[in-house]
């Protein structure tokens, strides 16, 4: 399995309102930022926490090749946690770093939850943004499309029939989630499939916005998207003073 799929649900509302970046941003190379490195250590070590019952201030001053892990880190980290552990019960089965396939909607489709509560009745799915961009928890394809991989792999052991999609972004006290019936979902993967037949056409249509392009790779050399913000530079009608 390849380390991101072309449909990936962290992409997916790019993909699913600008179709056409799917082939635009073929070719370009995969460029980890620092704030991305960032995150994934605090990702790391939220995951070995989860997964050992460890204390995150345990590995205050340890360091990777970019970062160390500061107080601050830690203190997020634990809220997280924290987080998680309000919802979780005797009956609960926790996977961490979960690997999900939704292809049964989208073509190879899959991606990576952070946390999952599994219940007989309940899954909750939790995604642990630790950067500072605010995402909101409603509405959020990358979650509904954790939610269609978790029941494409366990509908047959658990009866899925309530999904809860949370977003825990404890920098700027950004957490909350949404509740989806079994139902809800599975009609939002009718919908998606026809979002990723769309997209996977080649000449599928570049459709520009600022969230759309916001970390498109290839919006620098695309020209609807340098339409997209010529035209932006004359909204405000003093410019044309300037």
């Amino acid at each position: 399995m390849p380390v991101h799929a072309k449909l990936s649900a962290s992409g997916s509302y790019r993909w699913i309102h600008c179709p056409g970046s799917i082939s635009a941003e073929e070719g370009y190379p995969d460029i980890v930022s620092s704030y991305a490195k960032e995150g994934i250590l605090a990702h790391s070590v939220a995951e070995i926490c989860l997964l050992n019952s460890e204390n995150p201030f345990n590995y205050v001053n340890s360091k990777n090749i970019d970062f160390s892990i500061t107080v601050n880190m830690a203190k997020f980290i634990q809220k997280y946690i924290d987080y998680i552990q309000k919802f979780r019960n005797l009956e609960s089965r926790i996977l961490v770093e979960k690997v999900v396939s939704y292809s049964r909607f989208v073509p190879e489709g899959f991606g990576t939850v952070d946390c999952v509560l599994l219940n007989s009745d309940v899954i909750h799915i939790f995604d642990f943004k630790y950067g500072r961009s605010w995402v909101n928890f409603k509405h959020n394809t990358q979650l509904q499309l954790y939610a269609l991989g978790l029941y494409q792999e366990y509908s047959k052991k658990y009866s899925c029939n309530f999904f809860y999609l949370h977003i825990v972004q404890p920098r700027i006290s950004n957490t909350g989630y949404s509740i989806y019936t079994k139902e809800q979902i599975l009609h939002f993967g009718e919908w998606v499939t026809e979002k990723a037949k769309n997209a996977l056409q080649i000449n599928a249509p570049r459709i520009p916005g600022d969230k759309t392009c916001q970390w498109c790779k290839a919006k620098k050399d695309c020209p609807e998207f340098l339409s997209f913000q010529k035209s932006k530079d004359y909204e405000n009608p003093w410019d044309f003073f300037l």
